[in-house]
């Protein structure tokens, strides 16, 4: 995860943008594999796709806290009148 301490406001939507791209398409494949997995009936593709899951889930996780962290900023900027200019 980068920095945000020096990232442009337009960079920060832009990354959080593609997590939530990335987040997408991660559930995506984890549905497919699952379903896979359950209808193999074979308990060794069912740890699988478990375990696969819980490390997708753990870095979706990791993408929602820089997102988080992010909004946090930006409604700080916005109290600041750092977004809307100043407000005199």
């Amino acid at each position: 995860m980068k920095s945000m301490g020096n990232m442009s406001m337009g960079g920060m939507m832009k990354e959080c943008s593609e997590h939530h791209q990335s987040m997408t398409k991660s559930i995506d494949q984890m549905s497919k594999m699952m379903e896979d997995a359950k209808e193999s009936n074979d308990p060794v593709k069912m740890r699988s796709a478990i375990d696969q899951s819980q490390k997708q889930l753990a870095d979706m996780k990791e993408h929602m806290t820089m997102c988080t962290n992010m909004m946090n900023m930006m409604q700080k900027m916005q109290g600041m009148g750092g977004m809307k200019g100043s407000s005199k």
